[in-house]
């Protein structure tokens, strides 16, 4: 399925296609402590405010973390490889209804 979001402020405005089922929590330091509901996908495509997005990389510095720098919303991460091409915070979704969904806890400390 289709899905647009946005951050907050809506400067960040961004389509991805994926198919619902995997509402992920991470528990490591950075997600625990931002407490993101991700979903991995494939692709995602910035449809407007690139410029606005602002990069935190952590530890190993492999893993890249991507937030508006205005409204500080956490959109997207791009995970170290080969983990999974990218992932989204379902909470930035236009009509997304991942809450009637189980949520899978993901063991990010490990990695």
């Amino acid at each position: 399925m289709q899905y647009t979001g946005s951050c907050h402020c809506q400067r960040i405005k961004y389509a991805c296609e994926f198919e619902l089922k995997r509402p992920t929590l991470c528990n490591c330091s950075y997600c625990h402590k931002r407490n993101a509901v991700l979903h991995i996908v494939d692709d995602i495509t910035i449809l407007a405010g690139e410029k606005e997005l602002t990069c935190y990389q952590f530890n190993t510095m492999k893993g890249a973390h991507y937030f508006c720098k205005h409204c500080g919303i956490f959109v997207y991460s791009i995970p170290m490889k080969p983990v999974y091409p990218y992932a989204i915070s379902l909470c930035t979704l236009d009509n997304c209804d991942w809450q009637s969904l189980p949520v899978f806890h993901f063991d990010g400390q490990s990695l």
